[in-house]
């Protein structure tokens, strides 16, 4: 593999993704590699991968038909691909789309599935969990588009904090507690 990202991608869409279970457990390294991508691989740089990785094998002969093993690897391709977004999408949570990369990526993944869809009769069962992920978008994105929301007032869970919806980057603290912090620790 020779530690490029590119080829670690390449390996779990190949190797791991194929091997999921419906027991809902997550392979451990595909896992982990979901959580710390970041690392040496930004989102748009693996959202581009996996958009290349779904359009390969899409050479066509000259009498518009696929060969047999192309179409196959081709439809394999562009399932593995949308497994992986689906795990990512799990694994994550609503800080997946947090990310307005990868909130591109499912919108044009979608369209590509959409219109594979219509064209291959294979691929219409990665079109139920495309409309789940970007089902699970529109809702996530109701959620990041709320106006912020205090989390701490007076040092105690305010009423008006966004329970039970999680807490998100741009929520915040009253000022008034950070101020009597401050005001505690610069008197001792």
């Amino acid at each position: 593999m020779a530690g490029m990202p590119e080829k670690t991608v390449e390996y779990l869409l190949e190797t791991r993704i194929d091997a999921q279970t419906d027991d809902g457990l997550v392979d451990t390294f595909l896992e982990d590699f979901i959580l710390t991508h970041i690392t040496h691989m930004p989102v748009n740089i693996l959202c581009s991968y996996l958009k290349n990785y779904y359009m390969r094998g899409s050479t066509v002969r000259m009498d518009g038909t696929l060969p047999i093993d192309d179409y196959e690897h081709k439809i394999v391709a562009k399932r593995r691909v949308v497994a992986f977004l689906n795990l990512w999408v799990q694994i994550l949570g609503l800080r997946f789309f947090l990310d307005p990369a990868s909130n591109s990526f499912v919108e044009e993944l979608y369209c590509y599935v959409l219109e594979d869809s219509q064209q291959f009769p294979e691929m219409l069962s990665n079109l139920e969990p495309m409309c789940a992920i970007r089902q699970l978008r529109e809702s996530a994105m109701q959620t990041i588009n709320r106006h912020s929301s205090v989390v701490l007032d007076c040092g105690i869970y305010c009423s008006h904090a966004p329970a039970p919806n999680p807490v998100l980057p741009f929520d915040t603290c009253s000022f008034h507690l950070i101020f009597i912090i401050y005001i505690y620790f610069h008197h001792i």
